[in-house]
């Protein structure tokens, strides 16, 4: 009788004045004379069954939680992070692995990407791609962990994947957790093991009270030990706090996902749109007429005959082409790639997608696609003139996975029965976890002195190239040997700051702290200064000082200071 509400009738009107029964069951006004009581449903108590590998992998992820917040949270995103993301992959996959779930190969595709993705954490030491490459790889491993449970709700080419990974890890964590909750109560009423576990660490605190300090006294080496634990017990003590909280996360996300909790069932149509086709049609023919008559007026760049839609005396600089209106036409392919996407599912349909909406969103798919071509011309002509920078790098490989994006999407309109999103997906992953693997900022810097030497740009900016991240330094180190006094001079004044402000206090013991570009960048910086006489050293650390950086630095390297100190630095070192 579970959730279902009882009604029932008395024909006893002794009680007819209580508000209650005897035993505390709700009463209700009188019908025909004789009294209704009600009883309230029972509410079920959900609970999933544990099995023994459950029970032994729940340990495990306590031991991994503790792991992963004591390899990143105070070592960076460096070899520790590496490791405990392939330890994390590794358990997950023992964990979460069925014969009976058909895996696709679009799911290890992306845990291997993710993987990979993880290694550029070791080797380079960019906070911005770091970053980016963070939300990459926890992207990539909720796909890998859904195909892998076979907790996908919809269609893994279809954009409704997002929503699948966003559910997976904002909601079913949570919303399941009374579930699994229970789960937990159910099997320690069973074998009480949890239960026995603090009981017996608890037990052993007394003991080691008295057991540890005689060790202490009786040898050395423990001691020692003991010393660094203590010192080092806030540190853990915090990690810890920090690691419980991980580690109810993880149950929650890894338990829901092996036991398929939440996973809709749901067989209702497909959702059909509300907007009329006309109404989709007009809207799309509109902008479709303004896309027209902006190429139309691109004519008068390349016909003299069109040359009157220009203001007069208008004259068309290189620096100008490459400056003007490259972000505005970013934004407009993201404008109109959201723009056919709601009309797409909007759109009331009662069969196949109306030809006219099909055509009409490709021709505005494809004019984005001329604008990503013409915005690439744009940077390729600004790298030329002004150099190399990390922003426009980024703008460039972005434009490069709208583009992908824009042309899958293209096929899907014109062939609904298409898969767009794995190739989005990995395509676009692939790319920019290339990118990270490129070392793009010791490209750049590499770039930009070749530029210079070889007088396609006019100025080089040292202050900037060694402001990227380490991969950038051992560039600027040679720098020092350059001929041209005035870079010369600021690659040593760069060098400095970075021995003085970042270098001075780097340690490379702690193998959870390792990174391979800022090892080999330290070690060059310190070769360097350590190269120097006892005299260069001196005149070195007097020279580069703060008062120096004003006048050098404020003034843009051309003042009079700066040039009696070039020429005193020839005559004295």
């Amino acid at each position: 009788m579970e959730n279902q509400e009882i009604y029932f009738h008395t024909e006893n009107n002794q009680n007819q004045q209580n508000n209650s029964s005897p035993n505390g069951v709700n009463y209700s006004a009188p019908i025909n004379n004789q009294p209704i009581y009600y009883i309230p449903p029972v509410k079920e108590r959900k609970s999933i069954k544990f099995d023994k590998k459950d029970t032994i992998f729940t340990a495990i992820f306590a031991a991994l939680s503790f792991l992963m917040i004591d390899f990143t949270l105070l070592h960076g995103l460096n070899l520790g992070f590496t490791i405990s993301f392939f330890a994390l992959f590794t358990v997950v996959s023992a964990y979460l692995f069925k014969k009976e779930n058909k895996t696709s190969a679009f799911s290890y595709i992306c845990g291997f990407l993710s993987l990979a993705g993880s290694v550029t954490f070791t080797v380079y030491h960019d906070y911005f791609i770091n970053a980016v490459m963070f939300f990459i790889i926890a992207g990539l491993f909720t796909v890998y962990t859904c195909g892998l449970s076979g907790t996908f709700s919809n269609k893994q080419g279809s954009y409704k994947i997002c929503f699948d990974m966003l559910s997976g890890i904002f909601v079913k964590p949570f919303s399941n957790s009374p579930e699994i909750r229970n789960g937990f109560k159910d099997a320690n009423k069973k074998n009480g093991g949890i239960k026995n576990v603090f009981i017996g660490i608890a037990v052993s605190f007394p003991v080691l009270l008295v057991v540890i300090p005689l060790l202490i006294s009786s040898d050395e080496a423990f001691g020692s030990l003991m010393s660094i634990v203590l010192k080092s017990i806030g540190k853990y003590l915090v990690e810890l706090v920090i690691s419980v909280f991980v580690f109810l996360y993880v149950v929650f996300y890894f338990i829901a996902k092996r036991k398929r909790l939440g996973i809709s069932t749901d067989t209702r149509k497909p959702y059909k749109g509300f907007v009329p086709k006309t109404v989709s049609i007009t809207f799309l023919s509109v902008i479709s007429l303004v896309y027209l008559t902006y190429l139309f007026s691109q004519l008068a760049y390349f016909f003299s005959a069109f040359s009157g839609i220009l203001p007069e005396g208008y004259e068309l600089t290189a620096s100008e082409f490459a400056r003007r209106g490259f972000f505005e036409m970013f934004a407009i392919c993201a404008i109109n790639m959201i723009i056919i996407t709601l009309v797409c599912i909007f759109t009331k349909r009662t069969g196949k997608t109306p030809v006219a909406i099909k055509a009409i969103s490709s021709f505005i798919m494809l004019f984005s696609v001329l604008l990503l071509i013409t915005s690439m011309a744009k940077m390729k002509l600004n790298i030329e003139i002004f150099g190399l920078s990390k922003n426009r790098i980024m703008v460039c490989t972005f434009m490069l996975m709208m583009l992908v994006a824009i042309l899958f999407y293209i096929l899907h309109i014109i062939n609904p029965k298409i898969s767009y999103m794995q190739s989005i997906v990995v395509i676009c992953s692939a790319i920019f976890i290339a990118l990270a693997f490129s070392n793009i900022d010791a490209r750049i810097a590499e770039y930009n002195i070749n530029a210079y030497e070889s007088s396609k740009i006019d100025t080089l900016d040292v202050k900037y190239l060694a402001n990227l991240s380490d991969s950038s330094v051992p560039y600027v180190v040679e720098l020092i040997k350059s001929d041209d006094k005035d870079i010369s001079l600021k690659a040593q004044y760069e060098i400095y700051e970075k021995l003085r402000f970042e270098y001075y206090d780097y340690d490379n013991s702690d193998f959870r702290e390792y990174n391979c570009s800022a090892h080999t960048a330290v070690s060059l910086c310190k070769e360097y200064y350590d190269g120097l006489s006892p005299d260069e050293k001196k005149y070195f650390d007097e020279k580069l000082s703060d008062d120096y950086y004003e006048k050098y630095y404020e003034d843009e390297y051309s003042n009079e200071y700066y040039n009696e100190y070039s020429d005193s630095y020839s005559d004295e070192v």
